[in-house]
């Protein structure tokens, strides 16, 4: 077991590791007892920080079908943010997935949190690329299961189910996987067995259309 010596922190601090946090008494001189391997240690006073918007890019050149496609479907984002940063194992992006919630869940960071939901909104919404990159979809849906099972009730009910995000844009990525033609049968159980988890345990209907979808009625 290891230790980690933290000298003269000022009362009521608030010290982490990994999902456990404290606020320094008057005596406390570090932690102790701490386990083998890599560890997230985080110290000070946290704060939420504001969300940052940001523009969806689209390449140039297009005719107004093909711009219409990109806005539809994120495939060719995808797959340009893919080859650009991780060309030697695409997969690589779930890992920048996996950051990004350890930084939100852990350290609280805000921004952490919308660049995780756009990550999400990014894979759920690539409906192209069922067909060329199944392992992808597969392995994400696996790492969203061990995510989802981390999150604290208080942070799930307040941020995440906020707008319905994540069932509306899981909702598109069901859809897809069984409605895409020559979709890898093993894919298309793993959605299937996902879809029934996240029903079976948070209630979420994917049958009904999401309320976003339905036609906006003028008066």
């Amino acid at each position: 077991m290891a230790s980690i010596v933290m000298l003269e922190v000022p009362k009521g601090t608030e010290v982490g590791i990994d999902l456990s946090y404290w606020n320094c008494g008057p005596n406390f001189v570090g932690l102790k007892n701490i386990s083998p391997g890599t560890h997230f240690v985080c110290i000070g006073r946290r704060q939420l920080r504001s969300a940052k918007r940001g523009l969806v890019f689209v390449p140039e050149g297009l005719s107004a079908r093909e711009i219409t496609s990109c806005h539809l479907d994120h495939s060719s984002r995808l797959r340009n943010l893919m080859e650009e940063n991780y060309p030697t194992n695409k997969l690589y992006i779930l890992g920048e997935l996996q950051f990004s919630f350890i930084c939100f869940l852990i350290g609280q960071n805000y921004d952490s949190f919308e660049h995780w939901k756009r990550l999400v909104d990014l894979i759920c919404n690539s409906d192209a690329l069922l067909k060329d990159m199944p392992k992808l979809f597969n392995v994400f849906m696996l790492v969203l299961h061990f995510q989802l099972q981390q999150i604290p009730s208080d942070f799930f009910v307040d941020i995440l189910t906020a707008s319905n995000f994540l069932v509306s844009v899981l909702h598109v990525l069901f859809t897809n996987v069984q409605l895409t033609e020559g979709v890898n049968t093993e894919l298309k159980l793993r959605s299937e067995k996902f879809q029934k988890y996240l029903t079976s345990k948070f209630g979420w209907d994917f049958m009904s259309e999401p309320y976003e979808w339905s036609p906006t009625i003028v008066k």
